[in-house]
């Protein structure tokens, strides 16, 4: 299952509608533990990551994403460069 997470910023929908036309199980979230147990994580980018950041720390999920790392999930994959 996919996490998409819900920080309160983003297009979730527009991400979540692409999943499931790919046939790919997903769940929008704002849930610590639904974010753990994912087998992967998409973070919907708001166009500035300032924003996205404080967004992230205010929903208390910033510890979360950064603790993934340490408990074995696989990392985060980063936005191409050169894509806004």
């Amino acid at each position: 299952m996919i996490a998409i997470i819900d920080y309160g910023a983003g297009n979730l929908q527009s991400v979540k509608k692409a999943l499931d036309y790919l046939g790919e199980p997903n769940l929008i979230t704002a849930k610590s533990s639904e974010i753990e147990a994912a087998d992967a994580l998409i973070l919907p980018g708001v166009g500035s990551f300032g924003d996205a950041m404080q967004s992230l720390t205010n929903s208390g999920l910033l510890e979360t994403v950064r603790g993934l790392d340490a408990v074995g999930h696989a990392e985060i994959p980063r936005a191409a460069e050169g894509i806004a």
